[in-house]
Formats: structure tokens, sequence, C-alpha cells
């Protein structure tokens, strides 16, 4: 019924609610063969709950195996005796050797051609592997061999779930891997499939190296000359404070572009209190079961407004729509669809110029520097749990990915070396 890390929130057969962690929901959970083909059963997030240790999902997942053909790693998930009861069992007595044996034999092969590629390379495809079969079953595409158009679908899907190229781009490795060991024809990576992922590359290729992270005095002169209203101008043209607020709260909150591309204004996704305003994020890479709450405080100092007043001034006068908007080349803004991610890098860009950056060092900023340069500010001065809970994630290692080293920083390590 809910998600509250760690539990989750369970109807029992009487009709109470109570709690349970998710590998007691696993052997509890009420979960047939015929659901694994129910897409609206299908998830992405397996951080806290892994279907494949549910006995239902297993089963499900041998059926459609069977009926395919299909070989898998054996590391991947051991789900052959799984579907006895499936209605497609075998019931005569050689009938069921030939296909005992032929599961065995099949482990042994897929054990023999996994042992091509290092066993921690495919235990690391585990999960991306296991997540496109189950997408494809759900979905009702053919998985022995799927089509290059499905496989685009399914490519489409996480471009558009996860707002990076990664997770493509491993379920691709998954994809080859079963390739080889079920012997797919060639070429079936490079046809349609491969026009999300060249988009994913080519879209997202600014986050694949580490960019700078934006600081607290670029963030405080994007307010001072971007978000405050134009007068004499109509609500929709307001582009200016759409692109200052955006940076402002996306700094403010830790947020990922794909965090702050989901915001919105409405009653109930962003609610305004005297102390602080809550920002509902609907689904959070870290916690897509339900979301998480980001929070905006009131500074201290009653004469400062701060990036709560900014944010309350957008609740007042637009009062529903997305607070990362379209803006069309006009200034146009439409809040009933969030800036595209290239768009929101561009104005990110022009704006750092407009303050006072090079064209050059501008370049070296893109969508995650809000959350890298919140990291690098606030880091230092919070509790490993604090981090945590602020940006979203269990494990307090993630800091040393985000925090940016400042010259000062670089220069001391330097001398420590001597010489």
């Amino acid at each position: 019924m809910a998600w509250h890390d760690p539990w989750f929130t369970v109807l029992d057969a009487t009709g109470g609610t109570w709690n349970m962690r998710a590998r007691s929901m696993a052997r509890a959970l009420l979960f047939s063969p015929h659901d694994f083909s129910d897409p609206e059963t299908y998830f992405f997030d397996w951080t806290r709950f892994k279907p494949a240790e549910v006995s239902g999902w297993r089963a499900g997942l041998a059926a459609a195996l069977r009926r395919a053909g299909l070989l898998i790693p054996a590391p991947w998930c051991d789900a052959g005796d799984e579907d006895m009861d499936v209605d497609d069992a075998l019931d005569d007595r050689v009938q069921a050797f030939r296909a005992a044996e032929q599961v065995r034999l099949g482990r042994v092969l897929g054990e023999l051609r996994g042992d091509a590629r290092a066993r921690s390379t495919i235990k690391g495809l585990k999960n991306y592997g296991l997540k496109v079969l189950w997408w494809l079953v759900s979905r009702g595409h053919e998985i022995n061999p799927p089509s290059s158009q499905a496989l685009a679908m399914a490519f489409a899907f996480l471009v558009d779930l996860r707002g990076n190229s990664g997770a493509s781009q491993k379920t691709s490795e998954a994809c080859a891997l079963l390739g080889r060991l079920n012997d797919w024809p060639a070429g079936l990576l490079a046809g349609a499939a491969r026009i999300p992922l060249d988009a994913a590359q080519r879209l997202f290729r600014q986050p694949v190296r580490k960019v700078a992270g934006l600081e607290l005095e670029h963030v405080r002169r994007i307010m001072e000359r971007y978000a405050f209203l134009r007068g004499g101008r109509h609500a929709n043209e307001q582009w200016e404070f759409a692109v200052g607020s955006a940076i402002s709260v996306g700094f403010k909150t830790w947020a990922r572009y794909n965090d702050l591309s989901q915001m919105r204004l409405d009653d109930g996704a962003c609610n305004v209190f005297d102390t602080h305003i809550d920002l509902r994020i609907p689904h959070r890479k870290n916690n897509q079961f339900e979301g998480d709450t980001v929070t905006v405080a009131r500074p201290a100092d009653p004469a400062d407004e701060g990036i709560y007043g900014v944010l309350a001034l957008a609740k007042r006068v637009f009062r529903s729509g997305f607070i990362l908007p379209h803006i069309d080349a006009q200034g146009v803004v439409d809040r009933s669809r969030p800036m595209e991610y290239a768009a929101f890098v561009r104005h990110l860009r022009a704006a750092l110029v407009f303050i006072g950056l090079t064209s050059a060092q501008a370049a070296e900023y893109a969508a995650h520097s809000m959350r890298s340069g919140a990291a690098t500010e606030a880091g230092p001065r919070l509790t490993p749990l604090q981090i945590c809970l602020a940006a979203g994630v269990s494990d307090i290692n993630w800091i040393i990915g985000y925090t940016r080293a400042t010259i000062a920083d670089r220069i001391h390590t330097s001398r420590a070396v001597g010489l």
C-alpha cells in the first residue's frame, strides 16, 4: 500500500495494516506467475525490494524463459524449477526427463559461455538483464529474440525514467550478453535499438565528466539578476524568473535535473508554511516507490527572504505548473510541461555568462552542478545522516563523488606531498 523507508505498509487478509521489511514481504507477497506479464506490476527500483526473492515472480520468469527457449547466465536467477505448477508443465515421464535435462544442460551452457566474461561483470549486469526481460514480457514483447524495435522502446523507457545514459547503456550490455548466449541475430542492437542509446549519449554527454559545482555566490548573483518579476509583462513572459527560480530551488534542494523537472507549484506538490516550503518529488532515482519530499527553509534572518521568498512568490503568482517550465525561442513560458535537459543546460550556462563568467568557464557547468555545488557548500557542516537525508541517498560515500575540491584544497594536498 505504501513505502516509508525502510518499511512497506501491507494490507493483510483480515483488512488490517502492518509494516514489513522487504525480505519479509517477499516471502508473503501474493504474486502469481501470471502477474509477471502484467505491466502494472512492473517497477524499476530494486534498491530496497528485489522481485527475484518472490517465488511467484521467479515462476513467472521461468515460464517466460521456457516458452521462449531463452537461456540466461546462471548467476542471474535460479528459476529453473519454480514453475512446476504452471499450466504448461510437462506430465509425461520421458518428456519430463528431457525437459529437466534441457534445463540442467542449459545451466551448464550458461556457466560455460559465461566464463567468456569475468564473473564480476556478469553479476554486475544481472539486475539490468532481469529488468529488461521483465519489462519486455510485461509489455507483451517476444524475448528470444526481442525485436530491435522492442529493445528501442525499452531503452527509450530507461532514458525517460532515469534521465541519464548509464542505465540504458548497461541494459544494452546485458542484452548483448543474452544475445551471445542465445545466438540472437547479428546487428540486433545496431538497428532501431541504437536510436535511444545514441540520443542518450548526446543528451547526457556533459554529465559523463565531473562537472563543476555551482558556488553559493553564483546562485546569489543569479537570484539578484533573474529571480524577480519584470513589470509590465504577462505571467507567461517571465522567462528570466522561471530560469532564476528553478536554478535557485535546484541548488537549495540538492536536486538533479530529473528531480527538478518533476517539482510543481500545485497544491499538495508545493506546500508553503511560515518556516519552510515542502516540495514533493513523485519518482526519485533513489526512491521510486513513493518518491520523496524536499524542503526549502526560510532564512533565520527575518530581513532575508532568500530562496524561500522566491519560491513563495512563484506559488502565489503562478499557483500551479512546473517549477522548471518549458520556454520557447520567443521567451514564452509554458508551465504545463517541464524544460528539456539540453535546454536547461543552455539556460544555466547563459545565466552564468550573464553574471560574469566567460563562455569557457560556463561550459564547465551542467545540470548536476546544482547537486554537486550544494553538496560541496553544505556537506562539511552536516552530519552523515543529514547528508543522506538532504541528498536522498542511503550511502554516505555518495558525498565523495559529489564534493568538488577548491583550488585551496588542491594546493594544500599538493604541498602535503613535499618538495
